[in-house]
């Protein structure tokens, strides 16, 4: 089978939401099927992009959405000569010439930007299963928008999401059920046995392990909230492990809130058993999520969670068993799950443990499962 995998993400590197895509295209190739992967050149700088490429996959790189103006209705010689420019998208696709597209977005509905895209599937009539990777309840659809997006969801083969919560964001959106939709899960890949002995408590120590974004990570908010509650405890640490682009406005902040003594950046870091062999508890403030990988590296290292209520939270955490959930993602609603977090310390480690049972539920091999989902026939589930 000959399989394209195009990512809608086209403004930030590598990242967790290409972990699956980037696992199920390496096992497609040990399959034995040509793989096709159309990418952003910060993305194809990766080194998980390039081992792909040299295993065999023909990689296009695209630097901006494949937007068509013209008029739908019409699919005459003149779409079809701006389907096929040189240099295009569709035009490498022609070239490949594939059996089946997965669309990889970064949102919820990033295919109604790629209107040349689903221009040139629907002209081709090629089978195309599309993968959500992250939602907020903040997302919005435009209602003038909402009869393509049907549309264009209920044409595609499946309808791809790595949580029930983004699956069910789409839904309300919609207006209607998909009985094309698909839970898969993200991929975890440890490299060591877990879960972890847990640390030592003479110091508490929490960390977060993502971008340093505020829009979609709240990080502003968490560092609020932790001045509230925790400015005049005494032994705990904050870890910030990443990097991005509000990072120098977040150490502003820490100094402003009077936490410098308290919170450490400490830089991006790849080696989860160096950090969990440390820490006790991550720090998960999303405002926007799919299901995040540090939540599922912490529970399969047996750490407890303190989590907002966005992406896989609700799939994978129950409050006071093996997490602290926050209402909502505000500072007051942070403040109150991390200060119940807080009086509780000392049952993080029971909490650790449960977290730990947790991952005996989760699908080792979700790679293979979603190349079922590409290769298999289009099977409606019950709605």
């Amino acid at each position: 089978m000959r399989i394209a995998f195009v990512s809608t993400i086209l403004h930030y590197p590598w990242g967790g939401a290409d972990a699956l895509w980037t696992k199920t295209a390496a096992r497609a190739l040990a399959e034995g099927h040509a793989v096709f992967l159309a990418v952003s050149p910060r993305t194809a700088a990766h080194p998980q992009i390039q081992s792909l490429v040299q295993a065999g996959a023909t990689l296009h790189l695209r630097e901006k959405l494949t937007t068509y103006n013209g008029n739908r209705a019409v699919w005459g010689q003149r779409l079809a000569r701006w389907l096929r420019r040189p240099s295009s998208l569709q035009a490498a696709l022609d070239a490949f010439a594939p059996d089946h597209v997965l669309i990889n977005q970064g949102g919820l509905f990033d295919f109604l930007l790629e209107t040349g895209l689903m221009a040139w599937l629907r002209h081709e009539n090629v089978p195309y299963t599309l993968f959500c990777q992250s939602g907020a309840d903040t997302d919005t659809l435009d209602p003038q928008l909402q009869p393509t997006a049907w549309s264009c969801a209920d044409r595609a083969h499946a309808f791809g999401f790595t949580s029930t919560h983004n699956r069910q964001l789409v839904e309300r959106l919609l207006g209607h059920r998909l009985s094309n939709a698909r839970i898969v899960e993200n991929p975890v890949s440890l490299g060591f046995p877990v879960p972890l002995p847990w640390p030592s408590e003479n110091r508490w120590r929490m960390a977060v392990v993502a971008r340093l974004e505020n829009r979609d990570k709240a990080l502003d908010l968490l560092l609020q909230a932790v001045a509230d509650v925790l400015a005049g405890e005494q032994n705990w640490q904050l870890s910030l492990f990443g990097r991005g682009s509000d990072e120098a406005a977040l150490k502003h902040l820490t100094h402003e809130l009077g936490l410098d003594d308290r919170v450490v950046f400490q830089g991006f870091s790849n080696d989860l058993r160096s950090i969990w062999q440390d820490h006790h508890l991550l720090l998960l403030p999303s405002r926007r999520e799919g299901c995040a990988i540090a939540m599922l590296e912490a529970l399969f290292c047996g750490r407890p969670v303190l989590a907002t209520p966005v992406g896989g939270v609700s799939d994978w955490l129950k409050d006071g068993s093996n997490a602290f959930l926050a209402p909502v993602c505000d500072r007051a609603g942070i403040g109150a799950a991390l200060r119940k977090a807080w009086d509780q310390r000392n049952q993080w480690s029971l909490m650790g443990h449960a977290a730990s049972q947790t991952t005996s539920q989760m699908d080792p091999t979700p790679e293979r499962t979603l190349l079922n989902v590409i290769t298999g026939p289009a099977q409606r589930a019950v709605a």
